[in-house]
């Protein structure tokens, strides 16, 4: 009997526990690997400072790196140019050569607006497991508009663009003439 009553205070004491966790964790905050100011141990800021920014966390499975690329500094409007672009993959997992990841780029004008329809998508053309490179050629088709432009590089899994998931993106400033 003494050890029914041990065992059922013991699993009353583990509910009232459970019932007082705590919320869950919020992006930046000790529970997350990061610490914040009040954490033990974290850094206090310096008054007169801007106090830093919390890097940037990227989803292990949009984890990439664009090691070089050949986009011209100047292109007429409306032309196609072919892009040799070669990219690491950094993520957990293998990009397969028949999709669903691929490299997409867009276009963006001179304020850093998307222009609406410029863009496009490319399969890598191997299977390309982690820490492994590829290279990756794509028709960019420059906007009708002319002036100062970007084109944005970015890895795309079906609909969701890696920047989407704070990874980062790669811009490259050209004129449009």
């Amino acid at each position: 009997m003494r050890h029914g009553v041990v065992l059922l205070a013991a699993v009353v004491l583990l509910f009232s526990c459970a019932s007082k966790s705590e919320p869950p964790a919020k992006r930046g905050d000790s529970a997350s690997g990061a610490l914040t100011a009040g954490t033990p141990g974290a850094a206090k800021p310096i008054p007169g400072k801007p106090a830093a920014k919390p890097a940037r966390r990227v989803d292990p499975a949009f984890a990439y790196k664009l090691l070089k690329h050949d986009t011209p500094k100047e292109m007429r409007s409306e032309s196609v140019t072919v892009v040799s672009v070669r990219v690491r993959n950094s993520s957990n997992r293998t990009w397969l050569a028949k999709g669903p990841i691929k490299l997409g780029y867009y276009w963006l004008d001179a304020a850093g607006t998307r222009i609406p329809k410029a863009q496009g998508r490319v399969l890598v053309r191997k299977d390309t497991p982690p820490d492994s490179t590829v290279g990756i050629r794509c028709r960019a088709k420059a906007p009708a508009t002319k002036g100062e432009h970007a084109l944005a590089y970015d890895m795309i899994d079906g609909t969701t663009w890696s920047g989407n998931k704070d990874a980062p993106r790669t811009r490259v400033p050209l004129k449009v003439k």
